[in-house]
């Protein structure tokens, strides 16, 4: 008879393991339960690969400490909305997906509100800008700025607001290229349409409030049985006919502007900064004279004479930059190198983030 081996099922596991481990053991596989220690294992894993997942996520994250041109390419222009654009001291450039582009300048603040294939709409809140608006068909370009929204389809357009304490927000719109309607900040006024080489300012003077008529006769009253006896008035000479309101000027050398007459534009300008030296639009008149004069009448001395007239205005807050460039071109014109030269010098010094800083910087150079 075959003998029985006497050994426990414990002597055939190395390490030596006791019965009642043993046997928990295959409890535990009978009832098909896994290991508690792997089960809190896998646990732990899991939760900590989630807590790196929302740690990466948070890094990439773009804060509003990045750069302001950094928000702008963070996703595609047509998806955002709300994205600040800032200077301190220099400038930048931004530029849309349509192959629109907007440069501004020092100190200068602009909120895009919304850039999709159908319209981008901007908002100036200070500073100068220049809007370059290539023509894409179905495409608007709206500028906001103060008390006044720009609107166009094609062209290029400098806007510069300055936010006054004492007299509220003064704007300027200059137009070098293409048509540009311009209406009040609410849409329910269209207040200008501009072409080329024209500027439109919102500043409010004396002459824009309504005049009073001037009385009538006089009728004097009697007793109701006598006739009524009228008392002629005193007779009021007539307006001269050299005589006009700034306004009615300004209005006179836009018209003449788009009909293509720059000399008779000129005289206007010409007019209304000579009768009208302490009005507010004497600068911006010198200004676009001294324009008309260097770019289209060919007469550099008195385009000089006029970008003088302009800076000694007093009144030249939108154009001071402006009309320093013009005059360092009209002296590089009159081959006056010294003068030329002292007046370049100024200007990049003044100015030396100025968008007319490479063209300055190639005058004055003998011909």
């Amino acid at each position: 008879m075959k003998a029985v081996s006497k050994r426990r099922p414990a002597d055939y596991v190395e390490p030596r393991l006791s019965d009642a481990r043993i046997e928990r053991m295959w409890s535990g596989i009978r009832s098909g339960k896994p290991a508690a220690s792997h089960r809190s294992r896998w646990w732990l894993v899991a939760v900590a690969a989630l807590l790196i997942g929302c740690v990466a996520i948070l890094v990439a994250q773009p804060w509003s400490t990045q750069p302001e041109s950094a928000l702008a390419r963070a996703e595609p222009a047509s998806k955002r909305s709300d994205v600040w654009l800032a200077t301190g001291i220099s400038g930048k450039t931004h530029r849309f997906a349509d192959g629109s582009q907007v440069d501004l300048a020092p100190a200068t603040q602009v909120r895009v509100d919304h850039a999709g294939t159908k319209d981008i709409q901007l908002r100036l809140e200070r500073g100068r800008i220049n809007v370059r608006v290539p023509a894409v068909a179905g495409r608007q370009v709206v500028v906001a700025a103060g008390p006044a929204e720009m609107l166009t389809d094609a062209g290029h357009l400098e806007v510069e607001l300055e936010m006054r304490p004492d007299s509220g927000p003064s704007l300027r719109v200059a137009v070098e290229a293409g048509r540009v309607d311009v209406r009040s900040a609410d849409g329910g006024q269209h207040l200008a349409a501009l072409g080329s080489g024209q500027t439109w300012t919102n500043a409010k003077l004396s002459d824009d409030v309504p005049v009073q008529k001037t009385p009538g006769p006089a009728t004097v009253a009697t007793a109701p049985s006598a006739p009524s006896a009228t008392v002629p008035a005193v007779p009021v000479p007539a307006p001269s006919a050299n005589a006009s309101k700034p306004a009615e000027l300004l209005a006179a050398a836009q018209r003449h502007r788009r009909s293509g007459d720059p000399a008779a534009a000129a005289d206007a300008y010409e007019r209304l900064r000579r009768e009208h030296p302490s009005d507010a639009r004497a600068g911006l008149a010198a200004f676009e004279l001294a324009r008309i004069r260097l770019d289209q009448l060919g007469d550099a001395r008195g385009a000089l004479r006029a970008f003088d007239a302009a800076l000694a205005s007093g009144k030249g807050g939108f154009f001071v930059e402006d009309a320093a460039a013009g005059r360092v071109r009209a002296l590089s014109k009159l081959g006056d190198m010294s003068r030329c030269e002292k007046a370049r010098k100024a200007f990049l010094k003044a100015h030396a983030k100025s968008p007319h800083t490479a063209a300055v910087r190639g005058l004055c150079k003998p011909r």
